[in-house]
């Protein structure tokens, strides 16, 4: 298996609940691998796009707690959901991270979404319940 393939079993989308689901893996585990899949989600900003042309919404999860402290991807990351977010026309985003991530994100999105639309998390069952609106 080539390694965006690989790199492919990490992205879910979950259609049931209508989001798209982004993970890194472990951090320090893969570098290499972190910094691929930042690269694949950019290319996944289209297809998120194509999603929302009928006007339905979609909703996404980011899982960011194994980012760890790693500035260079922090920088990478930022860019990436900044630019996320700018295309998402309807839908929400859970964010789920710890500690310094969260002022991260939150300075990330604050000008981007509005508080209904963007949620921070310590854990993914809090942000499906959040994303399902339960």
């Amino acid at each position: 298996m080539d390694i965006e393939a690989d790199l492919r079993s990490y992205f879910v989308v979950l259609d049931k609940l209508d989001y798209v689901y982004f993970a890194f893996l472990k951090p320090n585990q893969h570098p290499e691998r972190d910094y691929l899949i930042a690269k694949l989600i950019k290319k996944d900003i289209q297809s998120i796009q194509a999603r929302q042309q009928d006007g339905s919404s979609l909703n996404m999860l980011v899982e960011l707690t194994a980012i760890g402290q790693d500035k260079n991807l922090f920088a990478e990351a930022r860019d990436i959901y900044f630019e996320i977010a700018q295309k998402l026309i309807m839908g929400k985003i859970a964010v789920v991270g710890h500690g310094s991530l969260y002022k991260f994100l939150t300075a990330t999105f604050a000008f981007a979404l509005d508080p209904h639309r963007f949620a921070w998390f310590t854990s993914r069952d809090q942000a499906e319940n959040w994303l399902l609106g339960t």
